[in-house]
């Protein structure tokens, strides 16, 4: 791969197996490397999938198949389980390696090497005020203390959540990190007063999440009539946007969790590439172009970045000839984009950045799903019937502790 592109043409065949594809991404390449071009296969509906997922593996079984698939982890599991895929260690370079984020590369990982590679991360924490936390982290237990506290004193929350939340996908959402459950023993306690609680307090508060306007659910927040609020997009500018607004007083916190910090960084999907294709090269090329430091620039405030290093050297200050008093960040020669800053005019991009490597992919999540599944089912019975939590509590326990029976 030269600057003027390959020796030859060559077709890179592109197969999604999850909607949603980056299609802008393929003609830009295409665009910058000439003699390079994408053949984007159609996307089976809905109904299909089975059956395509079953048809695209046997073709690279046997041979053949698309030179580059875009597939969730669990598909990608199942692909490199069939010694469909090709591991990704050695196509990208070693700077890209080293500047992109811990969880980037962990979620393709298995054991065997990296097999995915994902650039849409999405990184979830919520703003709480600092009286709240013991910790950098709480458990469930201290959440739902802080709530029965509020309400003892006669001052409960009117709303817990914001961004269209159940209150229970708070607790969902870290399941594999709970009280609840241990996969290493195979055991879950689902059934625990401390769960019960948890169904209980989300019943009474599941009228009660908010949305709507950002500066009302900051307003509320600071009112103390908020307990939680979750930006829709953690990217540099919203959370600069949120701390300039809330203050010292309101920190990030992650999910509740037994270990670590709670921080998740969340994906849908990412680029495998199939052991079988003849453009090995030209792949290689695109992804460590992908995930360079060229490429996120084009996006540089309005997404989560992959890299650790995608400021670096793009933060400027104000002077006496500026236009703003705030801190930019600048795209390129000729474009610059205003971040609020903290009081003293310095920028949050620091802690931005820490608290965003701070993140971990919970591999647990997406490969145990279906225990997710029957919870979430369970739970939502008892929101919207006249079961008692309890009687909820042991159907769950009843439920969960059969499929880690039956999957160990």
């Amino acid at each position: 791969i030269t600057e003027k592109g390959p020796a030859k043409q060559v077709t890179i065949v592109v197969k999604p197996l999850m909607f949603g594809e980056q299609t802008n991404l393929y003609r830009q390449y295409e665009r910058t490397h000439p003699g390079v071009s994408f053949e984007i296969l159609p996307k089976a509906e809905w109904t299909q999938r089975d059956a395509e997922l079953a048809e695209v593996m046997q073709e690279m079984a046997e041979g053949g198949g698309p030179d580059l698939l875009v597939m969730s982890r669990q598909q990608m599991k199942d692909f490199e389980k069939n010694g469909c895929l090709t591991d990704l260690t050695d196509l990208l370079s070693a700077e890209t390696k080293d500047k992109l984020l811990p969880g980037i590369l962990e979620y393709g990982r298995t054991e065997d090497g990296i097999w995915l590679l994902s650039n849409q991360p999405l990184f979830e924490t919520m703003f709480v005020h600092q009286k709240y936390l013991k910790n950098s982290s709480w458990t469930t237990s201290e959440i739902i203390a802080i709530i029965e506290e509020r309400e003892k004193a006669g001052e409960p929350f009117e709303q817990l959540l914001t961004h269209l939340y159940h209150p229970f996908l708070l607790f969902l959402e870290s399941v594999f990190d709970s009280e609840f459950i241990d996969l290493e023993k195979g055991e879950c306690s689902f059934d625990s007063e401390l769960f019960i609680e948890v169904l209980e307090l989300c019943k009474r508060y599941q009228d009660s999440t908010v949305s709507g306007d950002t500066n009302k659910q900051y307003q509320l927040l600071k009112e103390g009539k908020l307990f939680m609020m979750m930006l829709p997009t953690m990217n540099l500018k919203n959370y600069s946007q949120a701390r300039a607004a809330l203050g010292d007083e309101f920190v990030p916190v992650g999910f509740p969790t037994v270990s670590g910090n709670g921080n998740r960084l969340n994906f849908d999907k990412g680029y495998a590439v199939n052991k079988n294709t003849k453009n090995s090269e030209v792949i290689a090329d695109f992804l460590n172009w992908v995930f360079s430091r060229e490429n996120e620039s084009v996006e540089v405030l309005s997404s989560v970045p992959v890299r650790t290093d995608l400021f670096e050297g793009r933060l400027e200050y104000p002077n006496e000839f500026s236009w703003t008093q705030d801190p930019v960040i600048r795209v390129d020669s000729n474009i610059v984009i205003q971040i609020e800053g903290n009081p003293d005019g310095t920028a949050y991009v620091d802690e931005y950045m820490d608290l965003i490597q701070s993140g971990s992919y919970d591999k647990n999540r997406g490969e145990m799903n279906e225990i997710s599944s029957i919870i979430w089912e369970e739970a939502c019975a008892f929101f919207d019937g006249n079961k008692t939590a309890s009687d909820t509590a042991k159907v769950i326990q009843s439920r969960v502790s059969l499929y880690l029976m039956e999957n160990r």
